[in-house]
C-alpha cells in the first residue's frame, strides 16, 4: 500500500474507519454539500491558473484576485500535480517551480488559513515528494482560504 497524507492522518484516528476506507476500500456514503462547493472553488482557481481567464475568479474579492494573478509571475505553474514514490502518493493543488524554489499551495474552502497539524502533514508529504523529483534549495508552503478571501501572501510560509 502506498500512503497518502489522508491515509496517514486517518491511521491515527478511528481504526475502524481506517480499516473500512483503506483496507476494505468501502465506498464513502456521506453527501456533504460543502465538499461540492470546495470542488467548485478548486476548479475555478485551477482553471484560472491554467488559462489566465479572469472569468473563473470573477466572484472572488480584489485581494484574492490580485494574489492569484501574482502567482503567474512566480514560475511555472502546475495544478493537481500527481506525486508519488515507493511509499507515498498524493495530488498537490498548486505547485509552482522557479529556478531555485518550490511553492506548494493547498486550496481550502474554509475561513481559516492556519496550517494545522493535519495540513502540515499533507504539505510536508508533498514537499518531500516534489524534492525527490527535483531538489531545490528553497520552498514555500501556503494555503488559500477562499471563503475568507485572504490575499495569498498572508498565508505563505517560507521554509
Amino acid at each position: 500500500m502506498k500512503w497518502s497524507p489522508t491515509a496517514l492522518l486517518d491511521s491515527k484516528g478511528c481504526t475502524r474507519k481506517f480499516q473500512k476506507r483503506w483496507i476494505e476500500n468501502a465506498p464513502v456514503e456521506i453527501y456533504i454539500p460543502e465538499f461540492e462547493e470546495g470542488t467548485k472553488i478548486h476548479t475555478q482557481i485551477q482553471a484560472f491558473l491554467k488559462t489566465g481567464n479572469d472569468m473563473y475568479i470573477s466572484e472572488f474579492n480584489d485581494a484574492l484576485k490580485k494574489g492569484l494573478k501574482s502567482l503567474k509571475d512566480k514560475g511555472q505553474i502546475e495544478t493537481e500535480l500527481w506525486l508519488e514514490d515507493e511509499l507515498l502518493k498524493g495530488s498537490a493543488d498548486i505547485v509552482i517551480e522557479n529556478e531555485n524554489k518550490w511553492t506548494l499551495i493547498d486550496i481550502k474552502s474554509r475561513y481559516d488559513s492556519t496550517i494545522n497539524e493535519d495540513l502540515e502533514v499533507q504539505l510536508y508529504c508533498y514537499l518531500y515528494l516534489i524534492q525527490q523529483r527535483k531538489e531545490k534549495p528553497q520552498a514555500e508552503i501556503g494555503v488559500i482560504a477562499v471563503h475568507n478571501q485572504l490575499s495569498l501572501f498572508e498565508c505563505l510560509f517560507l521554509l
